[in-house]
């Protein structure tokens, strides 16, 4: 079975936010890559499984959004 997850943030800072545009210029929906999932501990082979289009900027707060990961 095929695991997704989805974690939120609010506040993301405009350089944490410019360095996840990059990677997911890098990456897009298609290509997997290694990540931490940060409630057990353990290395995934992901994907992103949404484009980020739904991430706004809250003044003067920063940054807020969902990432979808999906096991590859």
């Amino acid at each position: 079975m095929i695991r997704t997850w989805s974690f939120a943030w609010v506040a993301l800072s405009d350089t944490d936010y410019a360095g996840l545009m990059n990677f997911f210029m890098q990456v897009g929906t298609f290509q997997s890559f290694s990540w931490i999932n940060w409630i057990d501990g353990q290395t995934y082979a992901v994907r992103f499984a949404d484009k980020l289009s739904d991430w706004q900027h809250v003044h003067p707060y920063g940054w807020t959004g969902t990432l979808k990961f999906e096991e590859v």
